[in-house]
């Protein structure tokens, strides 16, 4: 198919004018995810666009030593997306409201659910603690994907909820926008945390010879909030340094890019419309 000349979600008139859609749009663009060596179905999860994921580690990750949530990698997927009519004829919008999962868990959404569908849901970072925008100049973006019984955590989740709610996820590549058919995902690759700062073995970096023998920490940090600073590393530094933050991202195209040449570097990324 031939690319439009608008940026998404706009559409081209009669007239060759990118305008706003009268309906909801069938997305393609990366999402990412910052995860653990544990895997799971995507669904029920948050994501984010790389501004996003990397805004989450800063904060969230690699703050802590060892690192919080034994995160060690970026995935990469491509997802294609295409909310309900129903959300769109509500709100006028692409995206539904970003929930957040906990344990493959979001309380209290019934109700939307029941009204909008099982949509994908997106908000925009703070940029305010952490410089990440786009390339589009928009700050980085979360996203909530619903799947079965978003309501009850993983291991609670029964059959009968499943079919009563059966999230958005769809069965196969093609996207209807229907309410429980919004997205689908496939793997597009992912980095180790360690490549992507140049280290070898994180559990090497950050611990050393205890006294007795054994191992402690060796004072090495990623990075530290207070100094805005790491210790025995650099690649974080400057959180409120738009170039700096924007080089990471750069990065982290550039290492998906050798790995996966097959790939584009770079997908349109459609702005969050929701909130």
């Amino acid at each position: 198919p031939v690319a439009s000349p608008c940026p998404v979600p706009k559409v081209e008139d009669a007239g060759g004018k990118c305008v706003p859609p009268s309906g909801p749009v069938l997305m393609t663009f990366y999402m990412y995810r910052a995860q653990s060596d544990e895997e799971y179905p995507l669904e029920n999860v948050n994501m984010a666009d790389l501004a996003g994921v990397l805004w989450y580690l800063h904060q969230e990750v690699v703050v802590s030593v060892p690192r919080k949530f034994q995160v060690t990698r970026i995935l990469r997927y491509v997802v294609t997306m295409k909310n309900t009519r129903a959300l769109h004829k509500l709100s006028g919008k692409q995206f539904g409201p970003f929930v957040a999962f906990d344990e493959g868990s979001a309380k209290g959404r019934s109700r939307m659910w029941e009204t909008n569908g099982f949509v994908v849901g997106c908000q925009s970072v703070n940029t305010k603690l952490y410089k990440y925008d786009t390339h589009q100049h928009e700050p980085g973006q979360w996203y909530s994907l619903p799947g079965p019984c978003p309501e009850e955590r993983i291991g609670r989740k029964t059959r009968s909820c499943a079919r009563l709610a059966p999230g958005g996820r769809c069965p196969g590549a093609e996207v209807l926008g229907t309410a429980d058919c919004t997205y689908h995902a496939e793997y597009a690759g992912e980095l180790r945390l360690d490549e992507l700062e140049g280290i070898s073995n994180y559990s090497a970096w950050w611990l050393g010879k205890a006294k007795d023998g054994g191992t402690a920490p060796n004072g090495n940090r990623e990075y530290d909030v207070r100094t805005d600073r790491g210790t025995g590393m650099s690649f974080w530094d400057g959180r409120h340094n738009r170039t700096a933050c924007r080089e990471r991202a750069m990065q982290v195209e550039r290492l998906f890019e050798q790995k996966y040449q097959q790939l584009p570097r770079r997908l349109p990324t459609p702005p969050c419309d929701s909130g």
